[in-house]
């Protein structure tokens, strides 16, 4: 059963990987987070463009760690965060063309490769810190989804992502789009007000003989 979950994850997670991480395949809305995949050259933090962390070492204290890591099965590379003393265990990049008082949708896939229940991933976008407390799955991938305002952020904010714990935490495809309007809020005044040609019976205390005068009403 547990193998069957897993595969059924993976296929999942492929699916959502191809459609939101390709910009041809989702025209509605561009990913905002740059080098989302980790590919190119490693800057002197050992990240991949765009990507920044703090590499200041304290003497007599054990660093941080940060490293690329994989998942069988899956295509796309993972930044594994393993925390420390230094409290250095923070990745992040610039999010540009953010636009005030709007929803987005923040979705990566996280990675752990045993639970241990209050270790989690820490998120910090428009100034607002999250922790990613969802991740409850252990030994593959998890898809993680957050709906986030921007509140008073305007132009460019940091997207950081952290893990305090000595525990190793992964994350990979990171995206940040925005967010589609709930459909029922895409309805017309007209259809808003519109009543059902139908009445449910059993609701509202009605009976079938209640019919006629609901109608007429």
């Amino acid at each position: 059963m547990f193998n069957k979950v897993s595969r059924l994850t993976l296929i999942f997670l492929g699916v959502w990987l191809v459609y939101f991480t390709n910009p041809a395949s989702a025209k509605e809305a561009a990913n905002l987070i740059p080098n989302p995949e980790f590919v190119g050259p490693q800057n002197a933090a050992g990240l991949p463009e765009g990507w920044q962390r703090e590499t200041r070492k304290i003497p007599d204290v054990e660093p941080s760690r940060v490293y690329f890591c994989r998942v069988s099965g899956l295509p796309i590379k993972l930044l594994a965060i393993e925390g420390g003393p230094d409290r250095n265990g923070v990745v992040g990049c610039r999010v540009k063309n953010i636009r005030p008082h709007t929803d987005y949708r923040l979705e990566f896939a996280a990675y752990r490769p045993k639970f241990t229940n209050g270790v989690y991933l820490e998120v910090e976008i428009f100034g607002q810190r999250h922790l990613i407390n969802q991740h409850f799955s252990f030994g593959h991938v998890q898809p993680i989804f957050l709906k986030i305002n921007s509140g008073n952020t305007r132009g460019t904010t940091r997207f950081m992502v952290s893990n305090p714990h000595r525990e190793v935490l992964a994350f990979g495809a990171p995206v940040l789009k925005l967010a589609k309007p709930a459909r029922g809020l895409e309805r017309t005044k007209k259809d808003s007000v519109r009543l059902p040609k139908f009445f449910p019976v059993g609701i509202y205390s009605a009976d079938p003989d209640d019919l006629e005068e609901i109608q007429a009403a």
